[in-house]
C-alpha cells in the first residue's frame, strides 16, 4: 500500500483548471485517506495557485 501511495501522489504535469495550466499540478496527499478509490477522487492541486486560481 505504501508503494502505491508513493507512486500515485507524485507531482505530475497536468493542466490546472484554476489558473489555466500555469505551474506544476500534483495530487493532494492525505494520510487519513488510505483507500485507493478515495485517493483517486482527490482533486488535482496546482503548486502555483494551490487550486485557488491565484497566481
Amino acid at each position: 500500500m505504501k508503494l502505491w501511495f508513493q507512486k500515485h501522489t507524485k507531482k505530475q504535469h497536468r493542466k490546472c483548471l484554476s489558473c489555466n495550466g500555469v505551474g506544476l499540478v500534483y495530487r493532494e496527499s492525505k494520510p487519513l485517506l488510505t483507500l485507493p478509490e478515495k485517493l483517486i477522487s482527490l482533486p488535482y492541486l496546482c503548486e502555483t495557485c494551490k487550486g485557488l486560481g491565484i497566481v
